[in-house]
């Protein structure tokens, strides 16, 4: 009796600590949905590729140290199994997948159309084997890799995000058939749940396996789609289960230095999914999430003892070659074996009690407050669209984005939707030229005017400022210079800045108490407590032409820091004004705000150092253009066009 009550509190409190720790499962589902979102505005891509959400907070975990892992998807690529005739009409770019039997879970890719136009496969071909026109995952990287980013496995990294590009097959591949073949005594994934995997598909990711010769041809084939569809489809036990894996691994395994690079978050979420299907006898239930985290624990050391990790889809295909051997498992499996016997007095390390404590005697509205901050505070680091190129795609995604908001009733994904709608109108009001005769150039400009306007009911900051911009383009330049003044009239502190990843606890804290709990919805949150910084699109209609430069086919697109692009156009307004006294002014505080940094994101300050070169360049200050110039070339992130101005003003003006 007495041990049953022992083991009944032990999982009462992990469960309850894990609650705290990873998201009830509201929280949870609703971070997940965001993602969703997401994907399906990102998912109209732009001409050349889409994009999907991937890693662990697209499956609903949010711990400071979750990936933002992004899957660029090139259209136009058609992806076959098998030798077939193709329609000369066809302008897609067709590549021939071959499953690599010596390495299961790899592929070598033939590009077969005779008439391909497409660079990034052009590029990608192998110049040992010229005439089999075999793709080269190495090279197809490297096409997509620039300065100030590195490659990262398949992914190429700009210290924040991963992004890897990689290809879509529409078909299930033949070397992974045997999945839907296998016994299951949990039933688990159902069978409606095994015939979307098997509509999934799978992708073609440009990395090959460790310790292979033929490394730099091989890609891997990827079912990260299908993978996320089962994370979705966990109960809440099962993705406390998932997080405090992930929590072990960072903050118990890796901080053995021995041990660091041994296991990934991808080995155990695989060995999760197995222990959910094989263990009929087992219930997925907070009361027995002790027994559920040994067994999966012990699913890992059966895999390390043998040196063999299957791949969940293709289980001939062992993940651990080139990582665990006989030479280094020892020391893994002690580790392990004392987690999986220690279970309860190892995690609870993990997830301080203190904290949960502190929590627990919080009363229900508290919790609430918290859970809003969290979830708002997720959405304003991570949401994001990427640039349509397209008027046609992204009126589309604004059209979808209509039809889901009037039919979407809870409040915070309504809120998410509305920041996706911004973001659209934003790129909309860019895209458009006014042209022609007089009408048809009035129609354009109340086009672009109402595109900013609906922009502006969620995010003031880069609507006002974009507004301006407008203004200025117009030759409005008092407006221009009025609309600043007011903006900045109204510039309060404490403000977080979008796409922010480094919030502290003082700002969660403060927008906490003075935001959530209280009624807003979140377009009124947002409007009081963010700044946005200004997305210009290639060649955009509403960047002032002193920076054409800067946004002229820019890739990554050029950003604006808000207060940096605010002080410029009141200094370019202000100049063509003729008012000599408040353009020195701006430019002054121009200069502070670069200097200190304000609000610049630190790969944004090479981009803040060359506006501000361009602003004294204007002025005729030429020593202090090539002074910050010089700067903006010594970022780690360096502004393209910093280097071409530095080079010219030298030129021109014979300076040093």
């Amino acid at each position: 009796m007495g041990e049953t009550f022992i083991k009944q509190m032990k999982n009462h409190i992990l469960h309850k600590c894990l609650t705290v720790k990873i998201g009830c499962q509201e929280t949870i589902s609703l971070r997940q949905q965001m993602f969703i979102i997401q994907d399906i505005v990102n998912g109209f891509g732009d001409v050349d590729s889409f994009s999907i959400s991937s890693g662990s907070l697209a499956e609903g975990l949010n711990f400071k140290t979750s990936d933002e892992d992004i899957m660029l998807v090139l259209k136009h690529v058609d992806i076959i199994q098998e030798t077939k005739k193709i329609d000369s009409t066809d302008k897609s770019s067709h590549v021939r997948m071959e499953p690599f039997h010596s390495r299961p879970g790899f592929a070598r890719l033939f590009l077969i159309s005779e008439n391909c136009n497409n660079d990034y496969l052009l590029k990608a071909i192998d110049n040992r084997l010229p005439s089999s026109r075999m793709l080269s995952s190495r090279l197809f990287r490297r096409v997509f890799l620039v300065p100030g980013q590195e490659e990262h496995g398949p992914c190429v990294s700009d210290g924040i995000f991963d992004f890897a590009v990689c290809l879509y097959c529409p078909s299930w591949p033949s070397s992974a058939n045997a999945f839907f073949e296998r016994r299951r005594p949990n039933s688990w994934p159902s069978k409606v749940m095994l015939h979307t995997i098997q509509e999934d598909g799978c992708f073609l990711v440009p990395v090959g396996p460790r310790n292979c010769e033929q490394y730099d041809i091989l890609w891997r084939i990827s079912f990260s789609v299908s993978e996320r569809r089962l994370v979705l489809s966990f109960n809440h036990t099962q993705m406390l289960v998932y997080g405090l894996l992930k929590i072990m691994l960072k903050n118990y395994i890796q901080k053995w230095e021995r041990l660091a690079d041994l296991l990934c978050s991808y080995f155990l979420k695989t060995a999760l999914f197995f222990a959910i299907e094989s263990t009929a006898h087992l219930k997925w239930t907070p009361s027995n999430i002790l027994l559920c985290v040994k067994t999966t624990v012990g699913k890992i050391m059966e895999w390390v003892a043998h040196c063999y990790c299957p791949n969940y889809f293709i289980p001939e295909n062992n993940m651990f070659i080139g990582k665990i051997n006989i030479k280094n498992n020892r020391d893994l499996l002690d580790i392990l074996r004392l987690i999986r016997d220690r279970t309860f007095q190892t995690l609870i390390q993990l997830v301080p009690l203190d904290v949960t404590l502190s929590v627990s005697f919080l009363n229900e509205a508290q919790r609430q407050q918290l859970e809003e901050a969290d979830l708002d505070l997720l959405c304003y680091r991570v949401s994001h669209i990427y640039p349509f190129d397209s008027r046609h795609i992204a009126s589309l995604a604004a059209l979808r984005l209509e039809e889901l908001i009037s039919k979407e009733t809870n409040p915070f994904l309504r809120g998410v939707l509305m920041k996706f709608r911004t973001s659209t109108h934003h790129e909309l009001a860019q895209m458009i030229r006014p042209s022609g005769t007089n009408k048809t150039s009035y129609k354009e400009t109340r086009t672009q005017k109402c595109h900013l306007r609906i922009a502006g009911r969620v995010d003031m900051t880069s609507s006002n400022l974009l507004l301006a911009s407008f203004y200025y383009c117009q030759g409005q330049y008092t407006k221009t210079r009025d609309l600043i003044l007011k903006l900045l009239s109204k510039q309060t502190t404490n403000v977080i800045n979008l796409r922010s990843h480094d919030i502290s606890d003082t700002d969660f804290e403060a927008y906490k108490e003075n935001l959530c709990g209280r009624g807003y919805d979140f377009r009124r949150k947002m409007v009081i407590s963010t700044m946005n910084c200004v997305i210009m699109l290639d060649d955009s209609s509403l960047c002032p032409p002193e920076f054409a430069e800067e946004v002229q086919f820019y890739r990554p697109l050029f950003i604006f820091p808000p207060l940096v692009f605010a002080y410029t156009l009141l200094f370019l307004s202000c100049k063509k004004l003729n008012n000599r006294k408040q353009a020195i002014e701006a430019l002054k505080k121009l200069k502070l705000v670069v200097d200190n940094e304000d609000h610049i994101h630190f790969q944004q300050t090479s981009n803040a150092s060359t506006i501000l070169g361009v602003c004294y360049e204007i002025q005729g200050d030429l020593n202090n253009a090539v002074l910050y110039y010089s700067s903006a070339t010594q970022k780690s992130y360096t502004c393209k066009s910093a280097q071409k101005r530095l080079d010219r003003l030298r030129r021109q003006h014979c300076l040093s």
